[in-house]
């Protein structure tokens, strides 16, 4: 397992997408998990959901960071089919509390929340 977080805390450098594509390829037997739980505060971000194409890749976010819900422990992952039913085989049956999920609806439902995020963050650093 590779562990990515990009952009990181606390330094705020920012993967390319060629460069996590070329992780993907080069090791096709070795789940590579993608943190962006930090990725609505780039100005200049790449897609990165169109990857789940590769079996071995695991994006995670964070909605605690992106609506300033800190406390709530919320967020969510984007991977392969068969990735999320093994996830979903094991996952505590309590792993997101019943204040989260009305909080997560709740800032889902007023997506204009986030629309202003990029332009009131710091720019992160390609790397």
């Amino acid at each position: 397992m590779v562990f990515l977080c990009s952009p990181n805390n606390p330094s705020g450098e920012y993967l390319k997408r060629e460069m996590v594509i070329d992780l993907l390829e080069s090791m096709p037997g070795t789940l590579l998990i993608l943190d962006e739980a930090y990725i609505n505060f780039c100005q200049d971000r790449w897609r990165s959901d169109d990857l789940i194409k590769y079996p071995n890749l695991i994006i995670i976010r964070s909605m605690t960071k992106d609506y300033s819900i800190a406390g709530l422990r919320l967020g969510y992952a984007l991977a392969d089919p068969a990735i999320i039913a093994t996830l979903e085989k094991i996952k505590p049956p309590w792993n997101v509390s019943s204040y989260a999920q009305a909080a997560g609806i709740f800032v889902l439902e007023r997506s204009e929340l986030l629309a202003d995020l990029p332009a009131k963050a710091e720019r992160a650093t390609n790397i």
